[in-house]
């Protein structure tokens, strides 16, 4: 992974390829390439990286999807780490949100010359 000039960390490998935007700390997901162009992860800046759905702390209608939670737009970039394991790529993001003290990682992880990625998101406070 690497940081751009724009504000966003890049990782993946030669048939998938992430960006992830860091504007305004709260990491999202700009855009996903597979094994060709690369397409936008949702419209002008993206998806949170993570989405959280709290009691007592709401979310935009948007049908019937859980996305647009508002723990999801306050989480802030904490750290990131990268590693590679033979064949695997592998990528942590590490968040927290400021108003509950809330952490979430997004763990990624895919195989070279895999066009996708394996994924899991955790939450819990520490």
């Amino acid at each position: 992974m690497s940081a751009a000039g724009d504000g966003s960390l890049r990782w993946g490998h030669g048939a998938l390829s992430l960006q992830v935007g860091l504007a305004g700390g709260c990491p999202r997901i700009e855009r996903i390439s597979v094994d060709g162009p690369p397409t936008s992860g949702g419209g002008a800046g993206g998806v949170p990286a993570v989405e959280i759905l709290a009691a007592g702390h709401g979310r935009q209608v948007s049908g019937a999807t859980h996305a647009d939670t508002a723990i999801g737009a306050r989480l802030r970039y904490v750290w990131h780490e990268v590693r590679r394991s033979q064949a695997w790529h592998f990528l942590t993001l590490s968040m927290q949100d400021p108003v509950t003290g809330l952490l979430a990682s997004l763990d990624l992880r895919s195989r070279r010359r895999a066009g996708a990625p394996g994924s899991r998101a955790s939450a819990g406070h520490s």
